[in-house]
């Protein structure tokens, strides 16, 4: 991808800026209480430039980033125009690649670029993630981990810190900085990576986190248990990812694990079958014929789901994809990218409607 020279942009108009998509591959609900998470950029990018014709004020997320970086640039009335079609299928459904979050990332990157801040240095960068965090919080995002993803691309591992240890973080604290994070590239050997299936409709995180509060006002013993173990689970998956000492067989070990775990969190939170629970079966029985296990990925019970066979080599991966298409599951065509917020040539002017 091109990069042209920061100075090429005037603080009126909005500078062309991408973001990467966002998996989580591990730490789903436990990295909210503390524990670590592992989420890797995608693909798949949402882009903002010049163009828009609606308010800034208009888009819940783009004013709360807006509020954020409102110091640091003097900003159009009009908000950008945001290309995000690769987040959607051919039906206009959303994919669960974390379009929220790219959007955080690029609208905060653009701003920056406007100020005539170069994103391509890494302690710029690191600004762009903190105020995009804050944005992103106060429109009532997760845990922070997915626009850790889209601001640095490749593989980050993301946990919260500064926090009373098992209790949940809200996005208000994560907002107003009660608490920090701390966001670590790593690098995940290619035979760790998954394949990615389509399961249901994707639940909104927003969505996911109101029904976890409501299960924990409730008090459940239980309830604390689980989310304990989803901790422990996913802790034990980023490891097992990431550290090449692990076996295949830690790796499975620990991707069994944790779906069990978020299948029964799934179960709590009433997210139901529609959230793909059903293609989540028939995934880790095609993955368990090739040696390996799948699991769900984000908030929902099955709207994404990663296959991981490590013990396939990585030529023969086909024949896996070939056995989920044959069993009717629908494969994204879907990738790990390094590349996180990126400036681009500027967008062509959107063109006036019939």
């Amino acid at each position: 991808m091109s990069h042209r020279p920061i100075q090429t942009y005037k603080q009126s108009a909005w500078a062309s800026v991408s973001a990467p998509g966002k998996l989580f591959l591990a730490g789903e609900y436990g990295v909210l209480f503390g524990g670590p998470a592992l989420v890797m950029a995608v693909n798949r990018r949402l882009t903002v430039g010049p163009g828009g014709d609606v308010p800034a004020s208009a888009d819940p997320l783009i004013r709360a980033v807006l509020e954020e970086v409102s110091h640091i640039a003097s900003l159009p009335k009009l908000g950008p125009r945001i290309e995000e079609g690769a987040f959607y299928d051919a039906g206009g459904l959303k994919l669960g690649l974390g379009s929220s979050a790219a959007k955080a990332a690029a609208l905060t990157a653009s701003v920056f670029v406007m100020a005539g801040r170069n994103i391509d240095d890494e302690d710029v960068r690191r600004e762009v993630l903190d105020v995009a965090l804050a944005g992103h919080g106060a429109a009532g995002g997760g845990s922070g981990a997915d626009v850790a993803a889209s601001v640095l691309g490749g593989a980050v591992r993301f946990k919260l810190v500064g926090k009373p240890a098992g209790s949940l973080v809200s996005p208000s604290s994560r907002a107003t900085s009660q608490i920090s994070q701390e966001a670590t590239p790593v690098e995940i050997a290619p035979p760790n990576l998954p394949i990615i299936v389509r399961g249901g409709s994707p639940v909104s995180t927003r969505t996911a986190l109101e029904h976890l509060g409501k299960a924990l006002e409730e008090g459940s013993r239980n309830h604390r248990v689980l989310i304990e173990e989803a901790r422990d689970a996913g802790r034990h998956l980023v490891e097992a990812l990431t550290n090449r000492s692990c076996c295949d067989g830690d790796v499975i070990s620990a991707v069994s694990r944790a779906s069990k775990v978020l299948q029964a969190l799934g179960e709590i939170l009433q997210l139901g079958e529609g959230a793909g629970l059903g293609a989540l079966r028939s995934a880790n029985e095609v993955a368990t014929s090739f040696g390996g296990a799948a699991k769900p990925s984000g908030a929902g019970g099955g709207d994404l789901i990663l296959v991981f066979a490590p013990s396939v080599p990585l030529d023969e991966r086909p024949s896996v994809v070939h056995k989920l298409d044959k069993a009717g599951l629908n494969v994204l065509n879907v990738a790990q990218t390094r590349e996180g917020v990126c400036l681009h040539e500027p967008l062509p002017p959107a063109m006036p409607q019939d």
